[in-house]
């Protein structure tokens, strides 16, 4: 939709100023079309920090550290100020590119360098820097220094990461702090269940299902849509609701026997060279 308003405008012969111009720039990065936002912000004659900001957080949110890194760069030698949301793109790219020590040196520069007083969402940002990284102690320190009083999203950052790096005592803090804010959090009851599972402690497992069962908490069951041809098909893990669901799963299994094929005879394959 937002590609035929583009169109539309530039066949009336509209002269797009710098705010619509930020606007497509923004809903093309949002909707993944990286190039032509790209191409948009090459058009503006004098971007300004909105042009800079939209460009650096879609290029970092889509994992493109190292371009947000050097947009970044090229926007401060020419002379514009970064914003808050500038700097949710930069801490963002120092997230994805693993540099931790550059991310942490930008958040604490952003107010005496630039004059922009850090938000809760600059602190989430680091304490996602820090966590990806497996720096697990120094997040949770990040965390209970801040003068903002960390969100569920803050604490799930870190609950996550203490899954990843099997660190159950940061862990259990964190999910313990995820249901003080909302009690009847699945997901912060199946990550405990799993950290105490990992550390062998099998009455605290016992207890938080039962806390579950209390609570009546179910675990969400994962979903994902697809759009064709203007109609949004949405499908849910173990549905059989959906109006075309036997010729979906005859075209899986018409995909699936070839690919197993294949792996089976690469399997074969393999078994032949190392027996040869």
């Amino acid at each position: 939709m937002g590609d035929q308003v583009h169109c539309y405008a530039m066949k009336t012969g509209l002269k797009l100023d710098t705010s619509v111009t930020n606007g497509l720039i923004d809903m093309y990065m949002k909707c993944g079309s990286l190039g032509s936002s790209s191409k948009l912000f090459d058009s503006i004659e004098s971007p300004d920090v909105v042009s800079w900001s939209s460009l650096i957080l879609g290029y970092a949110q889509f994992g493109y550290g190292e371009e947000a890194l050097k947009l970044f760069e090229k926007m401060i030698s020419s002379g514009v100020v970064p914003n808050q949301v500038t700097f949710i793109g930069v801490l963002t790219a120092c997230s994805h590119v693993g540099l931790v020590e550059e991310g942490v040196n930008l958040y604490n520069t952003m107010k005496t360098d630039h004059g922009v007083a850090p938000t809760r969402e600059h602190c989430s940002c680091v304490v996602d820097l820090l966590s990806r990284a497996g720096r697990i102690n120094e997040a949770e320190a990040f965390v209970n220094q801040m003068e903002f009083e960390a969100d569920i999203v803050i604490w799930k950052t870190l609950l996550a990461a203490c899954t990843k790096y099997n660190n159950p005592e940061v862990g259990k803090r964190a999910a313990e702090n995820i249901l003080k804010i909302d009690p009847s959090n699945s997901a912060a009851h199946v990550l405990l269940c799993n950290i105490y599972a990992s550390d062998n402690s099998w009455k605290d497992v016992a207890r938080v299902r039962s806390l579950m069962k209390q609570r009546k908490v179910k675990k969400t069951p994962g979903q994902s849509w697809i759009e064709l041809k203007e109609s949004i098909h949405v499908f849910v893990s173990e549905d059989s609701l959906h109006s075309e669901r036997d010729k979906i799963y005859l075209m899986l299994e018409e995909l699936w026997l070839p690919m197993l094929d294949i792996v089976q005879s690469e399997t074969s394959f393999i078994n032949d060279l190392w027996c040869g």
